[in-house]
């Protein structure tokens, strides 16, 4: 008995300070929502730079990403970068090349990460074209979730292809 009273009061007095602190978030929300509400005239909806905004979001936690810089390289390098462009604007070359990385047990969700934002940063002129890319990725991811009978729900939540 004596136990069960004195679990009793500690519950009690959990409840009590858990319902205290309930309250003062409460009013501090309050005020906060206030002090934004009251002022309204000179307040306007913060936004950043195309650049800024896609550089955070595709490479976060990345300053100065290599893709911001200019190339200085040799003629050959540039003629290389220039026939890999013409390769991954060849839809077929483009799957097969992500699948092939795909497949690889190495190729961990960080790089998955890496390589979609490049391929949007290289293909971003092709808005179109990379939407139909984006689309057959998707498209094959699904197929490939209904081959492995794995639950619909988790589609899109392990990040197993760059497609994610």
């Amino acid at each position: 008995d004596r136990t069960l009273k004195r679990l009793q009061l500690q519950m009690d007095n959990l409840e009590s300070r858990v319902a205290l602190e309930c309250k003062e978030a409460f009013a501090e929300l309050q005020t906060d929502i206030q002090e934004l509400t009251n002022d309204m005239d000179g307040v306007k909806i913060p936004f950043l730079e195309y650049r800024t905004y896609t550089m955070r979001v595709m490479f976060p936690g990345i300053e100065e990403h290599p893709v911001l810089k200019e190339l200085d390289s040799p003629a050959n390098v540039e003629k290389a970068l220039r026939l890999f462009s013409q390769l991954l604007n060849n839809k077929m070359f483009l799957l097969t090349f992500i699948h092939t990385l795909e497949a690889q047990r190495s190729f961990s969700m960080r790089d998955r990460g890496n390589v979609a934002s490049l391929l949007m940063a290289a293909l971003q002129g092709r808005m179109e074209y990379a939407t139909v890319v984006l689309k057959q990725l998707l498209a094959d991811l699904i197929e490939k979730n209904l081959e492995n009978r794995n639950h619909p729900k988790l589609l899109l939540r392990r990040t197993e292809s760059v497609a994610e």
